[in-house]
């Protein structure tokens, strides 16, 4: 079986823990890639994954 790819979401999260990481540790920061930038999501990427998106499990109120 080939390996399961992680989402858009979670590279993103895991990016965002990385630069929190750097900047604690008084690193320079791994920058963002801007809109439209090579390599940075599209706008059809951000729309294929709220496709794919779980719905959040709604709690009861008892």
């Amino acid at each position: 079986m080939a390996p399961v790819k992680r989402g858009l979401y979670a590279n993103i999260n895991a990016k965002q823990k990385r630069q929190a990481a750097q900047k604690a540790a008084g690193r320079k920061v791994e920058p963002t890639r801007k809109v439209g930038s090579p390599g940075a999501p599209t706008k059809k990427a951000f729309i294929q994954s709220a496709k794919t998106a779980k719905k959040p499990i709604k709690k009861s109120r008892a």
